[in-house]
């Protein structure tokens, strides 16, 4: 058992261990001890495995956040990365965010070409690839199905709201 928790990571104190399990007084006492003993392993183990979890599930989120704005990012590409299934890679994106790989990647990609179209001059087709699309007629095809204007329409009236608070 004490081979079985350090193959496990489990933070266990192999000397006291052995000095308490040594010390029995009957069969019944040996048991206890090694119930507890399992008991303790046990719970090890799934903290490690869900301290494993927690780590693996902020890395891809944080990996998604930096690299999203990249044409080819695809569920099989992170998957990939992180050594894990695209299903598994799936239902950790929806537990952690609410949404879809896809919908998650859309939302930062949407969020960041505000961002440059309300505080830039950058062209749209400028905007368009540097947050990961080719296709700028997709894009604002995208863009007006979830903003309800186009881009360039965006950018007015943003400019025209921060206008109108400068001048308040």
């Amino acid at each position: 058992m004490v081979r079985l928790a350090q193959q496990q990571n489990v933070k266990l104190d192999v000397n006291k261990t052995l000095k308490e399990s040594a010390v029995v007084n009957s069969i019944e006492d040996f048991k206890r001890k090694m119930i507890e003993l399992s008991i303790f392993i046990c719970e090890g183990i799934k903290q490690t495995k869900e301290e494993k979890n927690k780590k693996l599930k902020k890395g891809i989120i944080e990996y998604m956040n930096t690299y999203y704005c990249q044409f080819k990012l695809s569920m099989e590409m992170v998957a990939n990365q992180f050594n894990i299934s695209a299903s598994y890679l799936g239902r950790i994106v929806r537990e952690e965010t609410g949404d879809t790989f896809n919908q998650y990647i859309t939302a930062l990609r949407l969020e960041e070409a505000k961002r440059l179209l309300r505080d830039t001059d950058e062209k749209v087709k400028d905007i368009v690839s540097k947050v990961g699309y080719v296709d700028v007629a997709n894009f604002i095809r995208k863009f007006k199905t979830i903003e309800n204007v186009t881009p360039n329409q965006y950018r007015t009236i943003k400019r025209y709201e921060k206008q109108k608070r400068n001048n308040v």
